[in-house]
């Protein structure tokens, strides 16, 4: 009966210990959150645009900029985007549906984000993205990632995201 209880008591101690640790490493004191909004900028330098078929649109290499907007002010500033995408047509007010790609480059006073992104529009004409990448100057060695919900089919109402920066040298 002894070995019973103590193995019980032992037992308990090491789940206990367990959601500690769990919940310390959650908390991650290396990940700062962010959160904001990007709005599609009305210049744009125009890519290669294919039409192989009469119901697949093909993108690639326009450059569009946007204006980002965010709670934390390492990623405010112009992001200057490349754009890719396949699409089928859809009937409005939806247009197209399909995947999205390229790179991305967020500049401010303070330094740049530079990376990569993917992303697709559904059928309900609703776009998520999510970007991944390496800060430059100022923010040399910093790393971020955020996702973009827009679930509104028009292109010209803003994007909100959010995310994280990370220090993966503080640590």
């Amino acid at each position: 009966m002894k070995i019973q209880k103590s193995y019980l008591i032992m037992l308990i101690l090491v789940l206990a210990l367990l959601a500690i640790t769990t919940g310390l490493a959650s908390a991650n004191p290396n990940r700062t959150p962010i959160s904001g909004q990007e709005s599609v900028l009305p210049e744009f330098v125009p890519g290669k645009e294919f039409l192989p078929d009469g119901n697949l649109y093909k993108v690639r290499d326009e450059i569009d900029y946007i204006e980002v907007t965010s709670d934390d002010p390492r990623v405010t500033g112009t992001n200057t985007i490349t754009f890719n995408g396949n699409f089928k047509f859809a009937p409005e007010p939806v247009f197209v549906t399909g995947r999205m790609w390229g790179t991305f480059s967020i500049s401010n006073d303070g330094g740049n984000w530079e990376g990569t992104y993917t992303g697709v529009r559904d059928e309900r004409g609703y776009s998520y993205f999510s970007y991944v990448g390496s800060g430059g100057g100022g923010y040399d060695g910093l790393k971020i990632r955020y996702d973009i919900v827009h679930e509104n089919p028009d292109p010209t109402t803003p994007f909100l995201f959010t995310g994280y920066i990370m220090d993966p040298g503080n640590g």
